[in-house]
């Protein structure tokens, strides 16, 4: 039989938690529901298993650090035992003599499963899931709190030789000068980051089109937006301006161009208020379908340093004009002004600070199994759909374990994921036992000899 060599889990001080932390006890159902709807437009059709024998299997490998072929087999083994052990007799075994009747799905029709998922059906599929994770732990933790909402892309290599719009050239990425980009959208409130939905970056594609319907989504699910952190990738008035009009504040790092130069220049000289407006606006050249719209610009220091402080060091002959003006940061924000305008810049730093939430996510994402070389974007949407839904129930469990635990030690990732992995073993078992009990009261199909 194959097997794994995790370590043991180290033993620590963390009390008893709710014993339906890993919120998947009704996972099964959740999914044959959901495949049910997207059924008509799937060319894929399960015979002898159910939607989720396909998708357990890769929460496995993932979990379980091993490819998704050794965690079918794995699993297999572990079911056939159960299942010889629970009913008093023995697998069926077919004409060669050598292989047995299986439990779960061989990898190839795992993949044959995935294959057919477009970017369409990923998003409405393993998309409610995520939702529907996120609503539990909403009604659990969040309830009514306001939350922030973050966007971000992140990139992937690509060393296949067919490119289609979605393989683009990235400089900088090992071994390959194409790559993939997809974006993602998360949540944040007390103490906890949730991935929220994952788009695909294609060619001539304006990156920032997902983001606005997706936080309308998010108010029409019921969550109550604080405001939207965005970085520099997002560096449009258009969206500014779409943002503004569905009355979601949101604070962006400016970029440097001569405009923004000068505004500096006059806060330097006193011709400008350390926050003001400003009228932001883009060459229809360079962006097409450009707008303008009137913003906050608030100016900050770099390291600890106010903007008064570095005024007034040029103006004490501390500082030269060209470091003073690569020292100024500049935000945009339509977050309303307060009376002090020091105090306001400093609660936009603290704002945008929780944007590195959705940076530490993407990184804990790629660490929770080693990214596989897709073959298609579809694919590689799929697999951050389903570890977004690790990472997700991570948060929960963290938050539990260090509200009862002695060391932040107790809430890593690592320990989590096996203890999600003995979780996901035990899922399945207990599905094909009771599919095989349920086909041996009706003699639908032979299992056993």
């Amino acid at each position: 039989m194959i097997s794994t060599n995790n370590p043991a889990i180290s033993t620590s001080q963390i009390k008893a938690f709710p014993k339906d932390i890993f919120l998947l006890d009704d996972f099964k159902d959740l999914v044959s529901r959901q495949f049910e709807f997207i059924k008509p437009r799937f060319p894929f059709r399960p015979k002898l298993y159910a939607p989720v024998d396909y998708i357990i299997p890769v929460l496995y490998s993932m979990t379980a650090h091993i490819s998704i072929h050794h965690a079918c087999e794995e699993l297999n083994e572990l079911a056939i035992t159960a299942a010889e052990e629970t009913f008093n007799s023995n697998i069926k075994v077919y004409a060669d003599g050598k292989r047995k009747r299986r439990l779960v799905p061989h990898q190839t029709s795992v993949n044959k499963f995935l294959a057919h998922f477009t970017e369409k059906t990923t998003k409405e599929f393993f998309g409610t899931l995520l939702t529907e994770l996120n609503e539990r732990i909403r009604k659990r933790v969040f309830k009514r709190n306001p939350v922030r909402f973050i966007a971000d892309n992140t990139k992937y290599p690509y060393y296949g030789k067919e490119k289609t719009d979605t393989e683009i050239k990235i400089p900088k990425l090992p071994g390959t000068s194409y790559g993939r980009m997809f974006q993602g959208h998360s949540i944040q409130a007390s103490g906890i980051h949730l991935f929220v939905e994952f788009n695909e970056i294609r060619k001539g594609m304006y990156r920032s089109a997902p983001v606005v319907p997706s936080i309308e989504w998010l108010k029409f699910l019921g969550y109550e937006i604080s405001y939207a952190l965005l970085d520099r990738e997002f560096y449009r008035a258009t969206l500014c301006l779409d943002l503004k009009r569905t009355d979601t504040p949101f604070v962006m790092p400016s970029k440097k161009f001569a405009k923004i130069i000068k505004e500096i220049r006059d806060y330097l000289y006193f011709n400008r208020d350390l926050v003001d407006d400003y009228l932001f606006s883009q060459s229809a050249n360079q962006y097409p379908n450009q707008s303008s719209v009137t913003l906050h610009l608030a100016f900050i220091g770099d390291h600890g340093y106010t903007a008064d402080e570095l005024r007034l060091k040029y103006h004490t002959g501390q500082l030269y004009y060209k470091d003073f003006i690569g020292r100024m940061k500049g935000f945009f924000s339509t977050i309303s002004v307060w009376a002090s305008e020091k105090r306001y810049c400093g609660h936009l730093i603290r704002c945008y600070k929780i944007r590195w939430n959705i940076e530490t996510g993407f990184s804990k994402l790629n660490s929770i199994h080693e990214s596989y070389r897709y073959r298609h974007s579809e694919q590689q949407l799929i697999g951050l759909y389903i570890r977004s839904l690790i990472y997700n129930n991570w948060q929960l469990w963290r938050k539990y374990v260090l509200e009862t635990s002695t060391t932040s030690s107790d809430g890593a990732l690592n320990l989590y994921i096996r203890k999600y992995n003995s979780f996901i073993s035990n899922l399945l078992l207990d599905h094909v036992l009771s599919r095989l009990k349920s086909c041996n009261s009706r003699k639908k199909e032979v299992y056993f000899m």
